[in-house]
């Protein structure tokens, strides 16, 4: 049977442990001796179950990394390049373009011409002042112009200059009467060519 062995074996420990306390309690020199250990026993039993387990350290926090950021770029103390094209303390002189040479065909100034009015009257029939007269100069290209004024006002009248043996003729000049009024006009032969021009002595002429 199970229980009475288990019943002697309770007691065999019972008194093996009654007389490990009598030895250690029993004569005062090993009292003496044995409380040291009792001490460190006694110590042993009252600390905190804590404190016998052993503290797991946490691990030791290491700082992460920190991205390197844009390098600092100190401001530099030299000036800014100065422009090549900035404007200087002295002002710049600017020449003038040079000016359009003349051309070369520019004709040269008219040469003064004798005009002569030979002829200057008022026509009944046609109702018309007629005149004619010449240029003493013999070239192609020229103008007969009757010029007539009277009181401020005037009026005249063109024809093509023809070349005579001579001279430059102006003829079939005329101004209609409805072009005047009734009275004293004073007559001018005037001629113009690309190289000469001129102009007569002036006349009268009676318009009724």
């Amino acid at each position: 049977m199970r229980r009475p062995n288990a019943i002697a074996t309770l007691t065999v420990a019972v008194c093996a442990a009654a007389a490990a306390y009598a030895s250690a309690w029993g004569p005062e020199g090993d009292r003496a001796a044995a409380s040291p250990l009792v001490q460190e026993a006694s110590d042993a039993a009252t600390a905190p179950a804590t404190s016998a387990s052993p503290t797991a350290s946490a691990p030791e926090a290491t700082a992460s990394p920190t991205p390197p950021g844009p390098a600092a770029v100190s401001p530099s103390s030299a000036p800014p390049a100065t422009p090549s094209d900035a404007p200087s303390g002295e002002p710049s002189t600017v020449s003038p373009p040079p000016s359009p040479s003349a051309p070369s065909d520019v004709a040269s100034p008219a040469t003064a011409a004798d005009v002569e009015l030979s002829y200057l009257a008022w026509n009944p029939e046609t109702r018309a002042v007629e005149a004619s007269g010449y240029a003493a100069v013999y070239e192609d290209g020229g103008t007969c112009r009757l010029v007539l004024t009277r009181s401020g006002t005037t009026t005249s009248a063109e024809s093509a200059a023809l070349t005579d043996v001579q001279t430059t003729s102006c003829g079939g000049l005329e101004v209609l009467g409805s072009e005047l009024a009734s009275g004293t006009w004073h007559a001018v032969l005037e001629y113009t060519s690309p190289t000469s021009a001129g102009s007569s002595a002036p006349r009268e002429v009676v318009v009724p």
